[in-house]
């Protein structure tokens, strides 16, 4: 009786502790995040392109690239919040979001957005 009370016990305290340790807001939940370079840049735009090189960014056009040499691309609208108005063709960045428009190449609005220094 004493091993079946304190079994059910252990259980009941693992799951608690479970179900508090992967309370994850939903902001987090839904932030997705894409890395790559900048291929071109439009007045509140940036269009990231993952899976190449900068010798790539350096050669090809952005529609030799979008027409075969990336894994993924994405037109980021950047809000005025972001001030990224120093941004270049050929950086690498990482940019957070929370929705992709279905469409090639993606859209979507920037939420956070690094530049990686390599």
């Amino acid at each position: 009786m004493k091993h079946g009370l304190f079994l059910l016990l252990l259980i009941i305290t693992s799951v608690s502790i479970i179900a508090c340790s992967n309370d994850v807001s939903s902001s987090e939940e839904s932030t997705m995040s894409e890395e790559g370079y900048i291929v071109s840049k439009d007045k509140d735009r940036i269009l990231v392109i993952g899976g190449i090189s900068l010798e790539d960014v350096q050669s090809y056009s952005p529609e030799d690239i979008l027409n075969g040499k990336g894994s993924s691309a994405v037109w980021f609208y950047i809000p005025d919040d972001l001030q990224v108005g120093d941004l270049q063709v050929g950086q690498k960045v990482k940019v957070w979001f929370s929705e992709m428009a279905e469409s090639y190449p993606g859209q979507a609005t920037a939420q956070k957005l690094i530049v990686i220094n390599e």
